[in-house]
């Protein structure tokens, strides 16, 4: 598996992954708050993503 940068293309799949985990860590991918700091990250290359296979931009996110 390669980690890397996430893009706006990711988004959706950002979403899937938060909804999956908001049983530990409280309500997420519904937020504004959250959807808009995920935005500006993605924007600003500061988050990283594993995709299916080693897919290329939107793919299928598996971390």
């Amino acid at each position: 598996m390669d980690v890397c940068l996430a893009t706006m293309q990711d988004y959706d799949d950002w979403l899937i992954l938060a909804r999956e985990v908001e049983h530990l860590f409280g309500p997420m991918a519904d937020e504004t708050s959250f959807q808009e700091a995920l935005r500006q990250l993605l924007a600003m290359k500061q988050a990283f993503c594993v995709r299916d296979g080693d897919g290329g931009s939107g793919c299928t996110l598996l971390g």
